[in-house]
């Protein structure tokens, strides 16, 4: 949707569990529990993959939103990425940091390897 600079992107996150699949297995410096409770780290990956893909469509020129679209009663997963391109770009949203940001992490999303990281 971004590299055909749609006007506006709605997105219910999935794939959370490629980063704790990266995550798995290395120390983590946030918290060694992280590392032990596999429970802990995937709730922990799929935050972080939502935080990434918000802060890229952030980079690449879009307002974005995280929104609940279901009551949490019925389903853990779900957020909505609600992104609407902005018509000026706003101050202190650049590319090349946020991708460094990820790269100090560890961490290689798919979504970072699309815009070119």
């Amino acid at each position: 949707a971004f590299r055909a600079s749609a006007t506006s992107i709605f997105v219910v996150p999935c794939c959370q569990a490629e980063l704790a699949s990266q995550m798995r297995g290395h120390p983590n410096a946030l918290s060694p529990a992280l590392s032990r409770h596999g429970m802990l780290l995937n709730e922990h990956a799929a935050t972080l993959t939502d935080a990434i893909r918000a802060d890229l469509l952030d980079a690449l020129g879009y307002a974005v939103d995280v929104v609940e679209f279901i009551d949490a009663g019925h389903t853990p997963k779900n957020r909505l990425l609600r992104a609407h391109r902005r018509t000026s770009p706003a101050p202190g949203r650049d590319l090349a940091a946020t991708l460094e940001r990820i790269a100090a992490l560890g961490l290689r999303p798919s979504l970072a390897g699309m815009v070119g990281g």
